[in-house]
């Protein structure tokens, strides 16, 4: 009966603290290895989600815009080198809290090529004039619009586009915040005008129409590492490079 007590005490005896140590140990190694995927994961979700919904937003702008003005959308002819109308007609519709320039709003960000070396850099004041027309909605995001002037397929990357190109919309889905990384936190949209049906449509820019494309790791090339990245998040996130 004393032998049997004894048993049962020892059995019930817990880790020594070298087990206990160890197994901190272990948890530790497993959680260094798998946390950060598991973060990246929730943060490209993120992405997903606020890319298609800054899409939805500015697609349903665009065609209520469409309505209000029997489809004469105020794209060209081209508003000095600001665009400030194009933009207006937007910002008449949804939550704008702030216009200005790129040069006030996107205060000169500094953005790396996708999944590129951080000293590989690029900001909106290099692509096209400091003066270009900007916003800020109410949930951070910042928008740079830029019309032509005039509509035609020679106006994306790739002359032979069957993209009849009015103007693009870039947008930054969480403002100033990082990585401020294209095709990450920043991507662009074609408004595009149908040359038979005469309507306007808001395009991802990389559908493989327009000379653009996305791909890792990142060049420094603003088409085939940049906004091109807009399609491939938007139609098939899980298959980005």
């Amino acid at each position: 009966m004393f032998i049997n007590k004894q048993k049962t005490i020892k059995s019930r005896k817990g880790f020594s603290f070298a087990e206990l140590i160890i197994s901190i140990v272990i948890v530790a190694v497993v959680a260094k290895i798998a946390v950060p995927p598991l973060l990246n994961n929730i943060q490209q979700s993120e992405y997903n989600s606020q890319l298609q919904s800054i899409y939805l937003t500015l697609s349903d702008a665009l065609d209520t815009i469409s309505q209000q003005t029997n489809g004469n959308v105020p794209i060209g002819p081209l508003d000095g080198t600001t665009g400030s109308t194009f933009r207006n007609s937007f910002c008449n519709i949804m939550s704008c809290v702030k216009t200005g320039s790129i040069s006030t709003i996107w205060q000169g960000i500094n953005y790396s090529y996708y999944k590129g070396p951080n000293t590989t850099g690029w900001t909106a004041a290099s692509v096209y004039t400091s003066g270009d027309a900007a916003a800020v909605l109410n949930n951070g995001t910042f928008l740079w619009f830029y019309n032509y002037g005039y509509c035609s397929p020679s106006n994306t990357l790739n002359a032979g586009s069957n993209i009849n190109a009015c103007g693009f919309i870039n947008v930054d889905i969480n403002g100033a915040s990082g990585p401020n990384m294209l095709g990450e936190d920043a991507y662009g949209f074609w408004i595009a005008k149908n040359t038979t049906s005469a309507d306007y449509s808001l395009i991802p820019m990389g559908n493989g129409q327009d000379g653009y494309s996305c791909t890792a790791p990142g060049t420094t090339t603003w088409a085939t590492n940049g906004p091109g990245c807009t399609y491939s998040r938007l139609s098939n996130p899980n298959t980005m490079p």
